[in-house]
């Protein structure tokens, strides 16, 4: 072979590699977006469900229609739940609310 058709050879299959890094690159941030978005989807499913069993639990109280949860970083969450709450009884729903949802902690 001649040296002309080799270096065309190597320039398409570092081409190609070049290709294949880009598609699956492009594939992996897409995975990891859509994962994301799922998790915040669920998240705050389960934590507003969360929220009105404990209003109903503590005898009718009051939470906001607007901002009750508020995300701070990827994996923190605020509930603006203002009152006392029991551990036992966050736990119980807590858990009950995310395994309803297939989420395993």
């Amino acid at each position: 072979m001649n040296d002309k058709i080799i270096r065309q050879v190597v320039l398409l299959g570092t081409l190609a590699i070049i290709g294949i890094v880009i598609v699956q690159s492009y594939w992996l941030i897409n995975t990891w977006n859509t994962q994301e978005e799922e998790f915040d989807l669920i998240a705050r499913i389960a934590l507003r469900e969360t929220a009105e069993e404990l209003a109903v639990a503590e005898d009718s109280v009051a939470i906001p229609d607007r901002d009750l949860i508020k995300r701070k970083t990827s994996n923190y969450y605020i509930v603006n739940f203002n009152n006392i709450i029991n551990p036992s009884n966050l736990e119980h729903y807590l858990q009950k609310n995310l395994e309803k949802y297939s989420f395993r902690f």
